[in-house]
């Protein structure tokens, strides 16, 4: 990746300092994919924030009730 399509990002030794580096961020499956990976550690690039741990939420749009199995 080209560093021109790359955010404002920071240099690794500033990364501790960002509070998003340190929290688990809640992001959608769609932000997730559309964050841009880094090329030296298992990090990603939202904006101008780095993130390190994600938790990955949605919206519920069904539920499918199943009967109960029973064995006889």
């Amino acid at each position: 990746m080209n560093i021109e399509n790359r955010p404002n990002t920071k240099p690794v030794s500033t990364w501790g300092l960002d509070p998003m580096f340190w929290t688990s961020a809640k992001l959608f499956v769609g932000d997730l994919h559309a964050a841009l990976p880094s090329d030296s550690a298992s990090v990603f690039f939202i904006g101008t924030h780095v993130v390190r741990t994600v938790q990955v939420v949605g919206i519920v749009v069904s539920v499918d009730t199943r009967s109960p199995k029973l064995t006889v």
